[in-house]
This record gives structure tokens, C-alpha cells and sequence, in this order.
């Protein structure tokens, strides 16, 4: 039988309204138990800071949850190891700053798992990291609702509370792009970033800053053709 992350279905319309609620993106833990680790059945948010690109976990909270968890009777294991975060847009592919942020923070113990859900309820495949045999990175499909669970209540003015009281949002601006190729210009407008992306910028460019995690998310101009990056006003 092939390895799949489930989620209950409470959990799953749980992460489903946070993705929906938010311009930025948001991570939480998924909670398992021993039985059947890959199986979530409660997903939990804790104090964060958020972009539309980035999840920056407060330290102290962190151990908060942990604390409550073991208090609660779970093991870390249970609590720890499934990371999953949303994106503010359709796209569920791991950006750079995902991956980096998996492999620093969750690749320590044996097992660990990341997953991503899109503005349109999409999920990327699961990407479940093992350390021990020393195996990297296996690719699992895209989470499944497990219907054979009961449907608990759910309250999502308690899911509003939780979401204002722990997500921040942090407001982050663009280098100015200057170029004196501007053909094929055409705006955007992503959550809290606004501004143009043109073809191709070859020509007086005047960029004054190094790669960002912003262009990093966006683009660049080896990726497909387009440069993405952003600028403030």
C-alpha cells in the first residue's frame, strides 16, 4: 500500500478556511497519532508571522504548543512532524524559502513531512523527508479527506479567533526596478504587493538590492522568460 497523508475531515475544512481567509501565507502542525502517523486529525496554528511568500514560527510559542501537546497526553512525534502551510495563490509547488525553512526546521528527527495547500483547495504532493536509513526525499500524493471518519463540529468563529489572535502579517517592500526595455508591461496585484513585471529586462536595469526571498517567490530572469520582480513606490 503507498504512503498517503490523510486528513480528518474537520482538520481538512479547518485548513481549508485559514487558506481562504488569509492574503498571506499560514502554518500549522497537523496532529497524528502513533497508530497511524500519516493520518491528521486536528491541524493547529500557533503565533506566526506571515507574508504572502514566507512563515516565520515564534520560538516561544513553539514550545507553548509542544508543552500543552505533552500535557495533553501526545507525544511530540505526534504533534511535530507533519508542517503544513498555505499558499495565497493556486500554486502548491515548494518555493525556495519552503524548502529552506523544512530542511532547517524539520529534518531532524527521523521522520518528517511537508505539504502545501493552494487558494483553490489544491494540495501539492506530500514531501516526507527520512533520515534514518538516510534516504532524502520521497514523494507522496496529495492529501486525501479520510470520509470514513466522523464529520465533528465545527465552529468557524472559534477558527476567526485562533486565526486573528496568532497569524501577523508583516508588510514588505520591492527594490525599484528601473528599465529601459518596457515592452509587453502589464500590472499585477498580489496580496499586499502591487506593481509591473515586463519581458525580458535586459537594458538599464538599475537593481540595488541581491535577490530576495520576494524574487525568489516571484522569479527571475533565468526562470521562464519573465522578470517578476516587484518595486516600491
Amino acid at each position: 500500500m503507498a504512503l498517503r497523508l490523510r486528513m480528518a475531515p474537520t482538520a481538512w475544512a479547518k485548513l481549508r478556511y485559514m487558506c481562504t481567509s488569509s492574503d498571506t501565507e499560514i502554518g500549522g502542525f497537523g496532529v497524528s497519532s502513533t497508530e497511524d502517523p500519516l493520518l491528521v486529525t486536528e491541524f493547529h496554528l500557533i503565533k506566526q508571522e506571515c507574508t504572502a511568500v514566507t512563515v516565520e514560527l515564534d520560538d516561544e510559542a513553539l514550545a507553548e504548543y509542544v508543552e500543552d501537546q505533552v500535557a495533553s497526553g501526545r507525544h511530540p512525534s505526534e504533534c511535530l512532524r507533519i508542517w503544513i502551510h498555505t499558499h495565497p495563490s493556486k500554486c502548491t509547488t515548494p518555493s525556495g524559502t519552503d524548502w529552506e525553512m523544512f530542511k532547517e526546521k524539520f529534518t531532524d528527527c527521523d521522520w518528517s513531512l511537508m505539504a502545501i495547500m493552494g487558494s483553490d483547495g489544491d494540495t501539492s504532493e506530500g514531501h516526507l523527508w527520512i533520515t534514518h536509513p538516510d534516504c532524502g526525499f520521497i514523494t507522496l500524493p496529495s492529501i486525501e479527506i479520510e470520509w470514513s471518519l466522523p464529520i465533528t463540529e465545527a465552529n468557524p468563529n472559534d477558527w476567526a479567533k485562533e486565526l486573528e489572535e496568532k497569524v501577523s502579517t508583516v508588510t514588505r517592500s520591492f527594490t525599484t526596478i528601473t528599465s529601459s526595455n518596457k515592452n509587453n508591461f502589464s500590472s499585477y496585484d498580489f496580496g499586499q504587493y502591487k506593481g509591473y513585471h515586463g519581458e525580458n529586462f535586459k537594458t538599464g536595469n538599475s537593481i540595488t538590492n541581491s535577490k530576495t526571498e520576494e524574487e525568489d517567490y516571484f522569479g527571475s530572469d533565468g526562470d521562464d522568460g519573465w522578470d517578476h520582480r516587484g518595486y516600491a513606490v
